[in-house]
């Protein structure tokens, strides 16, 4: 078989991080020789349906090594459609392909069927508006070529703003448009030069450099077609009922999202409130989550408990803190012995809380905080490094790190990006510095994105010890580094391999000056920290283990509910 061109065989780094990590069935339109769809599943999603077509039957044999199934023939061939299954795939990708059809808008708008509904689509297409191609026209030339943005193949061309009419108007609703750009220093000159005839010539629009830079636009789409789940599919009803909201993202918000996708699975979230009529009406397993409740009201809890066990349901307490430092914060006690006591089940997110929970409740399952989207890991070699803290409620001896640090960090003229602790920003004598309010989860985790290392120091205050590892599970996901005390830490970080244990204190700032000095050591830790990540701590990997649970909980119902009453008594004269 003769060698394949590159075009074939290449792999589109900003295609594939876009692509999300828990897709149950992906169609690829145009694969290739499936280099997509084999790093896909090697690196990110191994458990994944991957289908792809391909016209070039040569191309096709290499993508059939590597893909599931691979559709030979042009996806503009009526009988080719009716073979890919409807209403199955929930990731569509074009990787420079729509512009090669001769109808895109059809192939799109088509394609919708095969597609289950809340799915996302996923195309890489050249732009017409490419500063280089406007330095052609003014010499005349519209040269057709082997490859590139006048590859001679191309029927269609799309500039950003007539991509996104291209799918709103054919069944899918752009989210974003992330533009690939190559040579920006050489093209900074031209695209100058472009902006400034646009004003002359009396545009009144807002100028955008990229509409100009980008070589391509990788566009992202969801389709306007509804999410459909029969509801005799449902096997088992879980209420997930938020107290805290603002803690809510890890441990209920990200994880009902997460088990909803499962088959068979019905997610209703509430805030303060249990939707036990919507339970009353359904005849399967039901399940109240109930996440760090607040009970200032003892007869209250207790008649909630008994309703609950009513209407065949069983109650899961799901708590990822020690109720004492809790209300410690707070400043007042919420009955977390009663809740303990009166819940049919705990669930938790260290060892520690689980041994905790054990001494006033036997049913205590530890479920491990996870990452929910696993971007592709890029490379942060830059000199001028970034550094991030973010925390709350934390002591002295945080803030001595800060002042510790300080000087290594100003030397190497890197930057500090603090999120929550106004303390520690107060303390840190740096130049370059900023300070973020309190921020939205996925805001949070964009800022820590941005850097390069994570500090994560713990001096071992009370309640310290319980605490998880999820700044080390979130910072590896965003490819940084982490720099963390051993307690919590030292069992998840390999020292020196995914990260950097401290033990003594003085140890930080020589910590932090390793990292700033040696930027490939940088990316090595956090390649192998992302890639710990992408292998044990997924919540897709551990979603149907949840399920499981809470099945198997609800079967021995009877058996639990005895339990509650030999541990909460007062519940008998309610029941």
């Amino acid at each position: 078989m003769s060698e394949l061109p590159s075009y074939y065989t290449n792999v589109n780094p900003t295609l594939l991080a876009e692509m999300p990590n828990n897709a149950a069935r992906i169609l690829e339109i145009g694969c290739g020789a499936g280099a997509l769809g084999a790093k896909y599943l090697a690196t990110i999603n191994s458990n994944c349906e991957y289908w792809g077509v391909e016209y070039v039957p040569e191309a096709a044999a290499y993508a059939k090594k590597s893909l599931h199934k691979v559709i030979v023939g042009s996806i503009e061939d009526n009988d080719l459609i009716e073979i890919i299954p409807k209403d199955y795939f929930d990731v569509l990708i074009f990787g420079d392909v729509l512009e090669h059809l001769r109808e895109p808008w059809s192939v799109l708008k088509n394609l919708c069927e095969n597609m289950r509904g809340g799915s996302v689509c996923i195309a890489c297409i050249p732009n017409t508006q490419h500063w280089s191609i406007f330095r052609n026209l003014l010499s005349g030339n519209w040269k057709y070529e082997e490859s590139g943005l006048m590859d001679r193949t191309h029927l269609r061309f799309f500039t950003r703003k007539s991509m996104i009419s291209l799918f709103n108007e054919n069944g899918w609703k752009v989210e974003s448009e992330t533009p690939r750009i190559f040579s920006k220093d050489i093209a900074e000159k031209y695209v100058g030069e472009i902006l400034e005839t646009r004003r002359r010539m009396g545009f009144k629009d807002e100028d955008d450099k990229n509409d100009f830079l980008a070589l391509q636009w990788v566009i992202k789409a969801r389709t306007t077609k509804q999410k459909t789940k029969a509801k005799e599919e449902t096997r088992v009803l879980i209420n997930s009922c938020i107290f805290a909201p603002n803690f809510l993202d890890v441990r209920a918000r990200l994880p009902s999202s997460g088990l909803a996708e499962i088959s068979g699975v019905k997610v209703i979230t509430s805030e303060k409130e249990i939707k036990l009529e919507t339970l009353k009406n359904f005849s399967g397993p039901k399940i109240v989550i109930a996440q760090r409740p607040k009970v200032t009201d003892k007869s209250s809890w207790l008649r909630a408990i008994s309703a609950i066990r009513n209407i065949d349901a069983i109650l899961i307490y799901e708590i990822d803190d020690h109720p004492g430092l809790i209300e410690k914060i707070n400043g007042r006690n919420d009955n977390n012995i009663l809740i303990q006591k009166s819940s049919f089940a705990i669930q938790t997110s260290t060892e520690a809380l689980k041994n905790y929970f054990m001494e006033s409740n036997n049913n205590v399952i530890k479920f491990e905080n996870c990452c929910y989207d696993l971007p592709i890991f890029s490379e942060k070699r830059r000199d001028n490094a970034k550094i991030f803290y973010g925390a709350l409620n934390r002591g002295d001896y945080s803030h001595r790190i800060a002042r510790e640090i300080s000087p290594v960090v100003e030397r190497h003229g890197a930057s500090l990006h603090v999120v929550a602790d106004r303390k520690f920003f107060d303390a840190a004598t740096v130049s370059d510095k900023k300070f973020y309010d309190l921020a939205k989860y996925d805001d949070y985790l964009a800022i820590m994105g941005d850097c390069d290392i994570v500090l994560s120091p713990l001096g071992g205050a009370e309640g310290e010890r319980y605490k998880s590892d999820i700044k080390y599970v979130e910072a590896s996901s965003r490819g940084a580094v982490t720099i963390a005390s051993e307690l919590v830490y030292g069992e998840t970080i390999l020292n020196g391999h995914s990260g950097i244990i401290i033990k003594d204190e003085e140890d930080w700032a020589k910590a932090v000056d390793s990292l700033l000095t040696d930027p490939i050591k940088r990316h090595e830790m956090a390649l192998n920290a992302w890639d710990y990540v992408r292998r044990e701590r997924l919540f897709s990997e551990q979603a149907p283990l949840r399920v499981q649970w809470y099945l198997d909980l609800w079967s021995r119902r009877d058996a639990l509910w005895a339990d509650v009453l030999e541990r909460v008594p007062e519940l008998r004269s309610s029941t």
